[in-house]
């Protein structure tokens, strides 16, 4: 187990990038799929990368949409961000 990992560190990072999605592009280079732990983390960050590089809205609805489609929708943890 990775013990330099801060579960409400990395909510905080998923929160502000949910609900700031415009300052998403002046992250996505600092932060990557690796930077989190949780594999339910890990799947929204991935999903929000996707959504902004096609341009889409990188809000709660798409993400769940995305994640549903892949099984891997989970609303504890998106509910913990």
């Amino acid at each position: 187990m990775n013990e330099n990992y801060n579960i409400s560190a990395e909510q905080a990072v998923l929160n502000y990038l949910l609900f700031n999605p415009e300052k998403f592009a002046e992250y996505k280079n600092e932060i990557s799929e690796s930077t989190f732990f949780p594999m339910g983390h890990k799947d929204i960050y991935r999903v929000m990368r996707m959504l902004n590089e096609r341009d889409m809205p990188i809000d709660e609805e798409f993400i769940k949409r995305e994640l549903s489609k892949e099984g891997k929708f989970n609303d504890k943890v998106m509910l913990d961000i």
